[in-house]
């Protein structure tokens, strides 16, 4: 097996609704009645308390979403904030089930916090519980709950994979992320920042996955200052260009030169290629101050299709788009069980090279009240994604563990993704499912 470099999850996939999601819908529980943007309630059983409802054993809250008569979204999240309150001095215990059309995306999950604020929570929707037009999400309650569920906000939204590149030119020599290069650097490194001069030039060289589709976009930020010419404003505009096209002309970054300030402009689609790009930051001629650069981000965001779905939380399995060619779990109700070394893997085809997204639902068994131990690793076309990678979660509840897969590991044709139980676990993996999606 040839081993790549990318052993952690993507980063940001599914993960980060604040800003990395486009909000379908919400519903505001922290007011009587509660208020609702493009969601309808469906049924609350809750109890309205001060700022939030207060839900109790077997207890539920309904809220329905419309997606419309076309095909559902391959890339969708439902999302919650709330607490388990707290049973005096000690944790409360309230763990709640999520589904959507009666599909189960968490079960018995505890909201993290410990009970002393609400925290959000956001969870990925298997693509075969969607449907057109019409759909529910549900939030029950434990049978034997011990302590209130409290609930502030139900939400549902659409999630893009993002990918984020950046240059942090807070050291020296700066910190880039694998795959970012520095191909010009003008600049002087003073105590946190790099100083740019008249015409002095920045340029970095990274890498984009899925430029140029339809569901594709790019924005290229810059985290800097103008230096002050003493008690005065200084001026010390730049120009951004991407692949040798100007993208925005003499710009000159906001706040007075008080502290950083961060700046996004949006990459038109044909400025941008699949593969390796230029963008380059250059200090206008005129300038009569200096420019202090932090940071430079590229953040890569695409609107995924589903390529397939193996879901093993029912027997016998329920597949679309992969096929299942090894198994070596046992079903238990609602999953897999797989032991030392046991393996689950899937083929699917795909027409032309193109980067993945590898994903697969499960947990880690405990061992009594202990955590247990089963990483697993992960590969595709032969090619070790992730090894000894541990899902995380404590043993609690089914997570969502995606991981990106560069181009250059794919083939037109046949292709398998798989997972293996590590032959030192001592605990069993549960496995609910495998995903595979593409731009």
């Amino acid at each position: 097996m040839s081993t790549t470099t990318d052993a952690v999850p993507a980063l940001k996939l599914f993960t980060d609704p604040a800003s990395a999601s486009t909000v379908l819908g919400t519903v505001n529980f922290r007011v009587n009645p509660p208020q609702a943007a493009n969601l309808t309630v469906l049924r609350n059983d809750g109890q309205f308390q001060s700022d939030h409802q207060r839900l109790g054993n077997g207890q539920v809250v309904t809220v329905g979403f419309d997606l419309g008569a076309g095909p559902p979204p391959p890339t969708l999240q439902v999302r919650l904030v709330g607490l388990v309150s707290r049973l005096g001095s000690s944790d409360g215990y309230s763990p709640i089930t999520l589904t959507v059309n009666g599909t189960t995306v968490v079960s018995h999950y505890t909201v993290p916090g410990g009970g002393y604020g609400p925290t959000e929570a956001s969870f990925t929707v298997p693509a075969a519980a969607l449907r057109p037009g019409q759909n529910q999400y549900t939030l029950q309650v434990a049978a034997d709950a011990q302590s209130f569920f409290w609930l502030y906000e139900m939400g549902v939204n659409l999630a893009p994979y993002t990918r984020v590149q950046s240059a942090d030119m807070t050291a020296d020599p700066p910190r880039t992320s694998p795959g970012v290069a520095i191909t010009a650097n003008q600049g002087a490194f003073q105590n946190d920042h790099w100083r740019y001069g008249n015409g002095n030039v920045m340029a970095i060289s990274f890498g984009l996955d899925y430029a140029g589709t339809p569901r594709d976009f790019v924005l290229l930020s810059v985290t800097g200052l103008v230096s002050r010419l003493g008690d005065q404003d200084g001026y010390s505009p730049i120009t951004l260009s991407v692949n040798g096209q100007t993208l925005a002309s003499n710009v000159t970054i906001s706040g007075g030169g008080y502290n950083p300030q961060r700046a996004d402009f949006l990459v038109p689609a044909a400025m941008v290629r699949a593969g390796q790009n230029q963008a380059q930051l250059q200090v206008a001629n005129d300038a009569r101050s200096y420019f202090w650069l932090y940071r430079v981000d590229v953040t890569e965001m695409a609107f995924l299709r589903q390529v397939g779905i193996a879901d093993v939380s029912v027997w016998p399995p329920k597949t679309a788009g992969l096929t299942i060619t090894q198994n070596d779990g046992q079903f238990a109700g609602d999953h897999e069980i797989i032991g030392n070394n046991g393996r689950f893997t899937v083929s699917f085809a795909l027409d032309a090279p193109t980067p993945l997204i590898v994903d697969f639902v499960g947990l880690v068994s405990r061992l009594g009240d202990q955590d247990g131990y089963s990483p697993v690793t992960v590969t595709l076309n032969g090619h070790v994604i992730a090894s000894s990678y541990t899902v995380p979660g404590g043993g609690y509840g089914y997570q969502d563990n995606p991981f990106h897969a560069a181009r250059e590991l794919t083939q037109a044709g046949q292709n398998t993704f798989g997972i293996q139980v590590a032959a030192d676990a001592r605990s069993y993996f549960w496995l609910r499912g495998a995903s595979v999606f593409s731009a």
